[in-house]
């Protein structure tokens, strides 16, 4: 029988977990909306639940946590977070799951979609490269000599908290470059799938999401010549929409001597990063 490790992603609306083999082959593979309104108390029982439940009587070697927030590495505690999971802040994970009696490791979730990515997915065999991810916010992960870079306080990779000039005031990165920020450079959109449906049909859609590839090309050069990544995926929910935007901005990089690729493993990212981390701490 194959040995396993228990994984799980944990965001502001979902959790995935799941058993996972040292080749990344997934099982029982179950999912669960995050009570994030109702507190940690009842977010960290969903996790506790989902995780007992995709171990399916199995006895696997290690737990390996992708979380939202900003994630003590040594410690899986919650340092930071932001108010889509209140109260989230200071969570002990390791603490929380100690009753499974297994080692437990956790990373930040755009951190983990990279070692995912690295592991099985767009960034295998890089050595240095890049993850962004453009969903409701903006996320990014370095891989710096074959590594995770996390930074000296585990912020690395937070480029959706950079501030940009807008409209003549400092604004979050993020309220911008995102699939939230498409909508915001709309003006009336309900966010990005709603620009992206409109299209061809509304000028101010045409000329939002033009702006945002503008905006996206523009991060992608200073990315460049700040790490030099060599490769960078782009992920998250806006990628689902690429063919609307990806050929302007391949028009727009053209110059930029980047790899610049869709991320391979989508919504899976964060959970093969997890469990490439459990297996890593029982080598």
């Amino acid at each position: 029988m194959s040995e396993y490790v228990l994984a799980a992603d944990l965001g502001g609306t979902k959790i995935l977990a799941a058993l996972v083999n040292e080749r990344g082959e997934t099982r029982h593979v179950l999912e669960a909306p995050t009570p994030a309104k109702a507190g940690a108390a009842a977010v960290v029982k969903a996790l506790r639940e989902l995780l007992q439940d995709a171990a399916d009587g199995h006895q696997p070697r290690a737990i390996g946590l992708s979380l939202a927030g900003v994630i003590d590495a040594q410690t899986a505690c919650v340092l930071d977070a932001t108010d889509a999971l209140p109260g989230w802040k200071g969570t002990d994970l390791r603490a929380e799951l100690a009753h499974f009696g297994l080692p437990v490791t956790a990373r930040n979730d755009v951190h983990a979609a990279l070692l995912g990515e690295a592991w099985l997915g767009g960034l295998r065999g890089c050595r240095h490269g890049a993850l962004l991810t453009l969903g409701t916010g903006l996320g990014a992960a370095f891989l710096a000599d074959g590594q995770l870079h996390t930074g000296h306080n585990q912020l690395a990779g937070h480029l959706g908290r950079t501030e940009w000039l807008h409209q003549g005031r400092r604004v979050p990165l993020e309220s911008l470059l995102s699939g939230t920020g498409l909508a915001n450079l709309h003006g009336s959109a309900a966010d990005g799938r709603d620009v992206i449906a409109r299209l061809g049909l509304d000028a101010t859609a045409d000329s939002a999401l033009r702006t945002w590839v503008n905006l996206l090309a523009l991060q992608l050069h200073n990315l460049h010549w700040a790490f030099d990544p060599g490769r960078v995926l782009l992920g998250g929910g806006m990628i689902d929409a690429r063919e609307h935007w990806w050929p302007l901005l391949e028009r727009v990089t053209a110059d930029l001597p980047l790899d610049i690729r869709p991320a391979e493993l989508g919504s899976r990212a964060g959970l093969l990063g997890a469990a490439h981390l459990a297996w890593e701490a029982v080598a």
